[in-house]
């Protein structure tokens, strides 16, 4: 991953990948109307559209010097506050079985009651957690696969990439299948375009809704169309925030 990573960005220093032609490549396979609102953001002078990319980088990089103090102190706030994680997670680990009981103490249960709730809490939690990261893996796995398969270049790295988006609410793996298939269909690559949109809709996208009950409801002794509509609703749940 790390030598994908490195060859990639080698090939952007040295424009070997072009950034301004792949550009150029979309802006002319899109509609008149679209290409007319594009070139009222070129000035007439006929700057070129890497000449403003780099003026808008400049511009961003100003910003971040001018912002230097409160990133800095963001920085620093996001530290301390994931040192005092790390301190109070070995209180955690360490002390976690004798504050559990404390817990349960307090509970106005019986203890039957408070054990078989405890003991259930702590399964989905672990179900949970499991069938997220195995979801998000397969997920990742069958996009490096899938770009790979079609000869695109750093498959390895863009599926470890899917693996972690799919671990974030309302983003998923889409995030990085969806813009290459616009891409590939914009320069007239209609059969890779299409390929990734429905490898990525019927395949990748549905691993959740397939693996998830699967994996939650053995663990949780939960029927898997219960798991199955939880997921949907969640799903549709994040579409809406995000929207």
């Amino acid at each position: 991953m790390v030598d994908e990573a490195v060859k990639l960005y080698n090939s952007l220093q040295s424009n070997e990948i072009d950034i301004n032609s792949i550009l150029k490549n979309v802006e002319s396979a899109l509609p008149a109307e679209w290409r007319t609102q594009i070139e009222r953001f070129v000035t007439q002078e006929g700057e070129s559209l890497q000449q403003r990319l780099g003026a808008a980088v400049t511009t961003s990089v100003q910003f971040l010097a001018s912002q230097a103090v409160s990133i800095g102190q963001g920085a620093f706030s996001y530290f301390i506050a994931f040192g005092v994680t790390l301190y109070l997670t070995f209180f955690l680990f360490r002390d976690g079985g004798r504050l559990s009981r404390r817990i349960g103490e307090l509970v106005p249960l019986r203890t039957e009651q408070r054990r078989a709730l405890f003991d259930k809490f702590t399964t989905v939690v672990r179900a949970t957690v499991k069938g997220s990261v195995v979801v998000a893996i397969v997920q990742g796995i069958m996009g490096g696969l899938l770009f790979a398969l079609l000869d695109i270049r750093a498959a390895l790295l863009w599926g470890v990439i899917m693996g972690f988006c799919a671990l974030i609410p309302a983003i998923g793996s889409g995030l990085v299948w969806f813009p290459v298939a616009v891409y590939m269909l914009i320069t007239g690559n209609f059969f890779e375009g299409i390929v990734i949109l429905l490898v990525g809709a019927f395949v990748i996208g549905m691993v959740d809704n397939v693996l998830r009950p699967i994996l939650v409801g053995q663990d949780t002794e939960m029927p898997d169309y219960v798991v199955l509509i939880s997921t949907l609703g969640r799903d549709q749940r994040d579409g809406v925030l995000t929207a």
